[in-house]
């Protein structure tokens, strides 16, 4: 039609536009077969070949899409755990057979997440699937699913995880069978009528049980943190027996397990065993290095974890650790080589950058290089991003420039990014403190997260915190918190002195000189006191501290009223 339509304005246009051309035109128009078109009878032949297309389309989709399903059928679904057998007293009580495998579930991930490792899971199988996906049947619909019931139907093998939890008595027992594993026996003694306890017990024996059989190199690792040595030995030697193309990764948990125990040698023993079964393995050379630095042979350690550079030319963490190896033994060219190589040729994320940058204006910082560390600063972090140790950093130059205020703005940065970061911690409480900030101590006390900070650390800090307390009059306050310092340690001495400055604060003059007394015992040197700030002012004047002085000082102390 449109074609029609084309030839007759074409021919009107060489005709010219004149009254009989224009009669004729409609002439023509009036010829046209209208009354076909308008029964749009030509739709018809278009419509059935657009629906021929799309029903070929169609077919193609759902033929692809059937073969999916079944390479998918006859892939390896990975392990299915079953509705659990339980008595009909714990589905009473809310434990049926879903809800016990759910926990059962619950309970293996838990011990992977604390069996912090790289290693792959041994039970993360083909396709991308869970390591053990729960599909109670009977509960929802879904491809899994309906590819279990088929295999099963066409007599194809399911990996399952079947059990069965009995009770006889106070004692609960269970049996859980694994496709292609051994069976796993669990029991757990119900006392004092702690039910819940003692399921949980359970929960958690069946989980090892799983474990132990499908992934022993987890299992020790986790014996390993809750310091059930022999056990994890025990668990080490039976992976190494039913595993012997593993026998690498064995011998690396055991060396793990005996640097925990403190047997440094023993360990760099166990990790050349792994290195002479896989050379190129660089986990045994990365633990080598630090077993070789903790018995102070540095240039051994450096040789370690040069090789693991070699191995793993692109890990820029693995690269820091080697500078800073560097530049604790003297050769600071070279840890500075290696921040300058990784920066130049690794292309690195703004953040991963920032953080890099800033362990080498730390190391810069750290021998009073300020400008370096300033240079290396503002040449590779961006003011906006986020990283603890730039602001940190930012905020001690600052302060070297005496910008006070500025420096306290960065520190505070640094803590509010991470109230967890050692770091950040240790430099608002010690800045601060400098600056007589008692306010501000006793806030980041507060406000700090202490989970992940060593006892070192954590008790100088709560010290200076209960001392802070003291110059503001808060003696309760400081007395509690001395004492959380004291119960990290006991044998160190100085929060004893802290703790005989609250007790002359409240007037308790006797106990005060004790447990001046007890620090000096222990230790503590006489010429440590800070004689210029209370209250020892004070106390300078009194017999009994001028007496504790002179019997614990090699040399009398002058003493300034």
């Amino acid at each position: 039609m449109l074609k029609s339509f084309r030839r007759l304005w074409s021919s009107t246009k060489k005709r010219g536009g004149s009254t009989k051309n224009q009669n004729s035109l409609w002439q023509r128009i009036k010829r046209l077969p209208w009354g076909t078109w308008l029964r749009f009878r030509w739709v018809a032949p278009s419509l059935e070949r657009l629906t021929t297309i799309v029903l070929k389309l169609g077919t193609l989709f759902l033929v692809c899409f059937f073969l999916i399903f079944f390479l998918r059928l006859f892939r390896d679904q990975g392990y299915v755990i079953q509705s659990v057998s339980v008595p009909k007293q714990l589905m009473e009580q809310g434990y049926t057979g879903e809800v016990v495998a759910l926990r059962i579930q619950d309970e293996l991930a838990a011990l992977k997440e604390l069996a912090v490792t790289v290693r792959v899971d041994s039970l993360q199988l083909k396709g991308d699937q869970q390591d053990i996906d729960l599909s109670v049947l009977g509960v929802g619909l879904s491809l899994r699913t309906l590819a279990f019931q088929l295999r099963e139907a066409l007599g194809r093998e399911n990996k399952t995880v079947r059990g069965e939890i009995t009770r006889i008595g106070d004692r609960f027992e269970a049996q859980v069978r694994m496709t292609g594993y051994n069976k796993i026996n669990a029991a757990a003694e119900v006392e004092n009528g702690e039910e819940a306890l003692a399921l949980q017990s359970l929960f958690r024996q069946i989980a090892e049980g799983v474990l132990y059989e499908t992934d022993p190199y987890r299992l020790a690792l986790v014996q390993r943190t809750e310091g059930r040595y022999e056990e994890a030995v025990a668990t080490i030697r039976y992976y190494m027996k039913t595993r012997e193309d593993e026998a690498h990764w064995a011998y690396l948990c055991w060396g793990s397990l005996l640097r925990t125990q403190g047997d440094e040698q023993g360990a760099i023993d166990k990790f050349e065993r792994a290195i002479a079964l896989e050379p190129d393995f660089a986990l045994p050379y990365v633990n080598m290095a630090w077993a070789y630095n903790a018995l102070d042979q540095p240039m051994e350690s450096i040789k370690a974890m040069e090789k693991v550079i070699k191995l793993e030319p692109r890990d820029i963490w693995r690269r820091n650790n080697l500078a800073w190896l560097y530049y604790q033994n003297d050769f600071s060219e070279k840890a500075d080589s290696i921040y300058e190589n990784t920066l130049a040729i690794i292309d690195l994320d703004s953040k991963t950058k920032a953080d890099f940058a800033a362990n080498w204006a730390e190391m810069k910082f750290n021998d009073d290089d300020l400008p370096a560390a300033k240079q290396i600063i503002d040449e590779y972090v961006e003011i906006s991003s986020e990283n603890v140790f730039s602001y940190i950093i930012r905020g001690m130059i600052a302060f070297a420039e005496s910008d006070t205020l500025l420096a306290a703005e960065h520190l505070e940065s640094a803590f509010e990014l991470d109230p967890s970061h050692q770091a950040a911690i240790n430099s608002n409480i010690g800045f601060n403190g400098m600056l007589g900030q008692y306010e501000k101590i006793v806030h980041y006390y507060r406000q700090a997260d202490w989970s992940n900070i060593n006892d070192g650390n954590k008790m100088r800090n709560f010290n200076k915190a209960a001392m802070a307390y003291n110059d503001l009059g808060q003696h309760d306050s400081a007395f509690v918190t001395v004492q959380r310092a004291i119960a990290i340690n006991p044998n160190m001495a100085f929060p004893y002195t802290t703790l005989a400055e609250t007790y002359y604060y409240i007037g308790a003059r006797d106990s005060c000189f004790h447990y001046f007394e007890l620090a000096l015992e222990m230790g503590f040197n006489p010429e440590s006191f800070e004689m210029e700030q209370a209250p020892y002012p004070y106390l300078a004047e009194m017999p009994e501290f001028q007496a504790l002085l002179r019997r614990y000082s090699d040399e009398s102390l002058v003493l300034k009223n």
